[in-house]
């Protein structure tokens, strides 16, 4: 009876998850079929060429002679952006850091007398985090 009643029970939750079109995951073990929704933890199902990722830099005027601080804001759709940022300076990279929730300040880790061109460069975890972008380049000056 224990048996048929948790056939019963899996038939009924696989029919209620396929009416929703839920995402998802499929996990087979010894006896019945288990299937286990994990949210956040599912493919995107949309096509990453169509998702819109945008990466913008800014930063205030810095003191001569002082480490800049750089603010780097990734947008996508529906969430958090995650993946690598990586910061160029003068058309140099300077540092890489790992981004989980969109937004990251970084002071850089170096000195600088002149002004500076500073763009930042997302590479995303996963299709669903968004498309690789480059920002605009930012000029930032001393004070």
């Amino acid at each position: 009876e224990a048996a048929e009643a948790a056939a019963a029970k899996i038939a009924d939750l696989e029919a209620q998850l396929a009416a929703e079109k839920a995402n998802v995951k499929t996990v087979e073990v010894p006896g019945p079929t288990v299937i286990v929704e994990v949210p956040g933890d599912t493919p995107n199902t949309k096509d990453a060429s169509k998702v819109t990722t945008s990466v913008k830099v800014s930063a205030q005027a810095f003191k001569k002679g002082t480490k800049p601080k750089v603010t780097v804001q990734i947008t996508i759709p529906g969430g958090d952006a995650r993946g690598r940022v990586a910061l160029f300076v003068n058309g140099k990279k300077v540092k890489t850091m790992n981004v989980i929730r969109s937004k990251i300040t970084v002071t850089l880790p170096k000195k600088y007398t002149k002004a500076i061109k500073v763009k930042a460069k997302y590479a995303p975890k996963l299709p669903k985090y968004g498309t690789t972008k480059t920002s605009a380049t930012k000029k930032i000056t001393t004070k």
